[in-house]
């Protein structure tokens, strides 16, 4: 599949992208496909840059369709600032919202010469947490060996690469897989594919599936959809679900349990906040389901 290919499912099926643009690894999520003469430019929400901005598509040199749907508002065609082209053989190729043509959009650029607004994240949309430590560079992915795991493990972000190294390094486990299951779950009315991170078998013979996130990520549509899905899943295999990630005050949660309370098998050398809920309680925001059958526990890291 080409890389021209790859935006175009993105687009269709409103997923972010990950791509290798400029010796920079980036999280985007596509907006429009347009042309300027014989070259072709994207219009995408960056996350390293946390704006929209303008990608040639020549200078993408690795691109991968993620299992996350784009979850931004989509800022208007006309309000993008495309002043550093030649407005005039701009033609739209496709956005997110519908197939367009160029012969379809022939008579539209002029809305785009009469606004010089750049678009910008808004404050609506800022749904993305990214504390300094775990912001994606240049390092990433990058791979990791361990004789529980059978072949190369990729992180594609300092955070990924923190809790596998935990894994890694927790006596407990026998061995663990990245990304080795496909979960179908529904989001606006359509069938999707969910991959977590990890399957992790521990030699008390307990399974965890387990998700890599950031704890003001976990409330979103699209991964409440994803996560009521792998719990059921979970739970039809006799395995577990949990979520790794950092605890950041912004979500909302209030800190339950402690590192004491956890069961042996887990991981206990996180550098970071561990957070194990079950999906069904991931829509609850108040502590009061501690005391519920399924409890939601946030565990403390140290260090």
């Amino acid at each position: 599949m080409t890389i021209k290919q790859k935006i175009d499912l993105a687009l269709e099926e409103r997923r972010k992208l990950y791509m290798h643009y400029n010796d920079k690894d980036r999280i985007v999520e596509p907006a429009y496909l347009f042309s300027v003469e014989k070259a072709s430019y994207m219009v995408a929400y960056c996350y390293f840059r946390k704006e929209w901005r303008t990608f040639r598509i020549s200078r993408i040199e690795i691109c991968r369709v993620l299992d996350e749907s784009s979850e931004r508002p989509i800022t208007p065609w006309a309000q993008v600032d495309l002043s550093s082209l030649n407005r005039r053989n701009i033609k739209l190729i496709r956005s997110v919202t519908s197939k367009l043509t160029a012969t379809q959009y022939a008579n539209s650029t002029g809305d785009i010469s009469k606004t010089s607004t750049h678009v910008k994240a808004t404050n609506e949309s800022t749904t993305y947490t990214s504390p300094n430590y775990i912001k994606r560079d240049s390092n990433y992915p990058k791979t990791l060996e361990s004789i529980k795991h059978d072949g190369p493990i990729i992180c594609r972000s300092p955070l990924e690469e923190r809790v596998y190294r935990s894994i890694i390094r927790d006596k407990e486990v026998e061995f663990f897989q990245v990304e080795p299951l496909k979960i179908p779950y529904e989001f606006e009315n359509k069938t999707r594919m969910y991959i977590p991170d990890a399957l992790i078998k521990y030699k008390s013979g307990d399974t965890y599936i387990i998700e890599v996130k950031l704890s003001d990520e976990i409330h979103t549509p699209v991964n409440q959809a994803k996560f009521r899905a792998a719990e059921k899943y979970a739970k039809e295999k006799g395995y577990n679900f949990s979520i790794k990630g950092i605890y950041t005050s912004a979500s909302g949660y209030s800190l339950l349990g402690n590192m004491d309370g956890m069961k042996k098998t887990k991981p206990q050398r996180l550098k970071l906040l561990i957070l194990l809920m079950k999906s069904r309680h991931l829509m609850a925001h108040n502590s009061q389901t501690k005391n519920q059958t399924s409890k939601l526990q946030i565990t403390h890291g140290y260090g």
